[in-house]
């Protein structure tokens, strides 16, 4: 089982995963983001804990994106270096390994770190 983060800041919703845990190639952030096949999400960032920074932002087709202000908000605050500001929202986000599987790329594209 995988931990995420889901928010709501200013009506887009975003997955927060932290690359430590798991890497996704274009297609399973794509499948992530889908709110038909996934969980569904605007924009997916992807932090690293451990250096407590924000890597990369995608957007809900899975194409890498421009980084913005709003981004960094959400990405401090999962990161626990700032408290929730007044309008965002967050809530646990717990990934099966059934629902991983079928994030995998067909020639492992996603891999799970540790």
């Amino acid at each position: 089982m995988l931990q995420m983060d889901i928010f709501n800041f200013h009506r887009v919703e975003y997955i927060v995963v932290d690359t430590g845990m798991a890497v996704f190639d274009r297609e399973g952030i794509a499948k992530l983001a889908s709110y038909r096949q996934g969980v569904g999400a605007d924009r997916v960032l992807l932090v690293d804990k451990s250096l407590g920074q924000l890597v990369a932002a995608a957007d809900g087709k899975g194409c890498w994106q421009m980084v913005s202000a709003y981004d960094c908000q959400v990405a401090r605050a999962a990161l626990g270096s700032v408290e929730l500001p007044e309008g965002m929202y967050r809530s646990e986000l717990r990934v099966t390994d059934y629902f991983l599987s079928r994030l995998l790329a067909k020639e492992g594209g996603m891999k799970i770190a540790g």
